[in-house]
């Protein structure tokens, strides 16, 4: 059977992505990303200078939209029912504007993901140019985490980077940081994309990041500028900008970075920052699985201790149909059905994930036991925090004047995101309320960091609670089981699942 006749996850959801790793913006993106051909060195790390492509799939993109920058908890704390919405925001501009080809090149074929018919021929240029921030957010988050090793990530806006000093509360700001573990660095992260990125749009997030790094005198941080463009095919350009700061990182911060990592493995290998990290980055779908219907969650079991062959080379997922023993597990299953979800926890290398799917997105998420119960703790404590921050006394933002724009009133600047200019028909008033949920969001999160410790064992001692009892104790409530996975093409994290259903493609070269 020809490629053009495949569905789209057949074969399997494999995508190659050109990579340029420079040490700053340059011209002529394009020749370079077109030769390139050299295998992805290295995961966990930056690697040199060059043109690469990268081995991932269409999970590992999908996952890094619905994990960049979790910052959730002032606004689902009270409305987790709208946790699909976001999902829904973050997943489908992606497959509807993205296609998946086999492209033949001069030194081969390869799958590659491009823009669809929806982008290129019936998307407006105000829509492309929406979709190019979920493009750039995405792609920067897949290629911090997933190829080098970059901890979860927060955005700017919501909460000021660790060790920072008088971070700006208003003005363009770089898009997101995170904790890399294994250089023991602060990463600040600025996403750029278009649907052709040009070297003027680098430059600027290139005086974006620089403009930040003012700010972390005292950390030791790396600035990265991260450019995606989808004009013939997706890819990305790393710039590493500089790195700063004191050679190690200081004693009175080292409770809140993750110790370098060790050995893959489950939750039960980590230690507290780590875990607590994972939680936040997964209360998306947490509040997601929490609000569904109990007849739409149904609990999927996988092998807790996979062969190094699951794990693709490069990404943070092992890929189910690739794991031999997810595959005797379940025909183990199969032949001594279980009689509820208790009677799961006695089987041996057992994972049982509590999943739904997404409503028209032909995607479904899940979290384990552990971490799912470690989120409702969190969750009852943010709970806590969001309420005492609402009853505090307002404090006045900080209106100090971003270095890149010195001339704007302080309402004007409360109103710019990203460097776009708010729409000149907007009122001042909705400007200063924004403005003013942005800083209350940042009052919950700095009293979050005052009880960072509390936090760390109130997290642990949730994930300790999961794994005692079955999904019933859990949820009150015994969701359905699905011994097979339901006919998808699945993948675990840390205690994390991602399938994308192949009876409802999420994408349909096809088409184009």
């Amino acid at each position: 059977m020809s490629s053009s006749d495949d569905p789209i996850l057949a074969p399997r959801d494999a995508l190659h992505i050109p990579v340029i790793v420079r040490g700053a913006p340059g011209k002529r993106q394009y020749p370079k990303w077109r030769r390139a051909t050299e295998p992805w060195p290295t995961t966990g790390e930056v690697p040199g200078n060059g043109e690469y492509l990268a081995d991932t799939t269409w999970r590992e993109v999908l996952n890094a939209a619905i994990t960049v920058g979790r910052d959730l908890a002032p606004w689902l704390i009270d409305r987790r029912h709208r946790a699909v919405h976001e999902l829904l925001a973050r997943v489908t501009p992606l497959t509807a504007y993205l296609s998946r080809e086999h492209c033949r090149l001069p030194h081969g074929e390869r799958p590659r993901l491009v823009p669809s018919v929806a982008y290129s021929q019936g998307a407006e240029r105000s829509a492309q140019g929406a979709f190019a921030y979920r493009l750039g957010m995405t792609m920067a988050e897949w290629a911090c985490r997933g190829l080098m090793g970059l901890g979860p990530t927060f955005h700017t806006e919501s909460t000021a980077p660790t060790g920072s000093i008088d971070w700006p509360t208003v003005g363009s700001t770089p898009d997101l940081f995170g904790h890399h573990s294994g250089e023991q660095r602060l990463w600040l992260v600025e996403s750029k994309a278009a649907r052709s990125i040009g070297l003027s749009q680098l430059k600027r997030g290139r005086d974006q990041l620089l403009a930040g790094g003012a700010y972390l005198k005292n950390v030791p941080h790396r600035l990265v500028l991260c450019g995606s463009s989808v004009e013939e095919e997706v890819f990305v350009t790393v710039d590493t900008i500089a790195t700063g700061g004191p050679d190690s990182w200081p004693e009175h911060l080292s409770p809140g970075l993750p110790p370098a990592p060790g050995p893959m493995g489950g939750e039960d290998s980590m230690d507290l920052v780590t875990l607590t990290e994972l939680a936040r980055s997964q209360m998306l779908v947490y509040f997601f699985l929490s609000s569904v219907e109990s007849d739409q969650r149904t609990v999927i079991p996988a092998a807790l201790h996979r062969p190094s062959t699951a794990q693709r080379s490069y990404g943070s997922l092992s890929l189910l149909e690739h794991d031999p023993s997810t595959r005797r597990l379940r025909g183990g299953l199969r032949q001594e059905p279980p009689v509820d979800t208790r009677d799961l926890m006695g089987r041996e290398n057992m994972e049982d994930l509590l999943t739904a799917p997404l409503p028209g997105a032909g995607i479904r998420v899940g979290l384990s036991r552990g971490l799912f119960s470690a989120c409702d703790r969190l969750r009852q404590e943010l709970e806590n925090i969001v309420e005492e921050t609402r009853d505090s006394e307002p404090v006045e933002p900080n209106i100090a004047r971003s270095p890149l724009q010195p001339d704007l009133e302080p309402s004007r600047l409360a109103g710019r995101t990203r460097g776009i200019p708010i729409r000149v028909a907007e009122s001042y008033d909705s400007v200063d309320r924004r403005a003013e949920l942005s800083m209350w969001a940042r009052r919950a999160h700095a009293l979050e960091r005052a009880r960072a410790d509390e936090l760390r064992q109130v997290v642990r001692e949730g994930y300790a609670v999961g794994q005692g009892r079955s999904w019933r104790d859990l949820l009150d409530d015994e969701p359905t089981l699905a011994i097979d996975g339901g006919g998808s093409l699945e993948a675990v994290g840390r205690g994390t699942y991602i399938a994308i259903d192949e009876q409802t493609p999420v994408l349909d070269p096809r088409g184009d």
